[in-house]
């Protein structure tokens, strides 16, 4: 019996090359020492009043916005190891993305930490002195 030969195989590689180049650019977001929204905070509070005068999307507020760009940032590492994985096999992409966001969350929680506590404490300052 003979392998059936790949079509592309130099496709695998530039898949990996991709990965890799997504798994970098993943970690620099994630490990930022500031919060990576920061520079459009502005644009996602001008757009959330907007949303909030429609019916159908008047529930939205930024946690909503924030989980959903979680989910968003995560679908790449499915799309990118689905065809490096063998191919009765592929369909592992999927659950293999739960706990690699799992545990990129608890080590944001964990080393990053200080980085949420210090945001907060920055917006309860500016809060206090725009009240005063």
């Amino acid at each position: 019996m003979s392998a059936v030969a790949e079509p592309y195989p130099n496709a695998r590689h530039g898949v990996l090359v991709l990965l890799v180049v997504y798994l970098v650019t993943l970690a620099f977001t994630g490990f930022w020492p500031t919060p990576v929204d920061r520079p459009v905070a502005g644009f996602i509070g001008d757009v959330l009043p907007m949303l909030h005068g429609n019916a159908m999307t008047s529930g939205i507020d930024y946690a909503n916005v924030e989980a959903a760009a979680n989910i968003v940032l995560f679908v790449p590492l499915g799309l990118l190891a689905a065809p490096l994985l063998p191919d009765r096999h592929w369909w592992l992409a999927a659950p293999v993305g739960l706990p690699v966001a799992a545990a990129f969350e608890a080590v944001q929680l964990l080393v990053l930490g200080l980085r949420l506590r210090e945001h907060i404490n920055e917006e309860c300052h500016d809060n206090y002195r725009q009240n005063s």
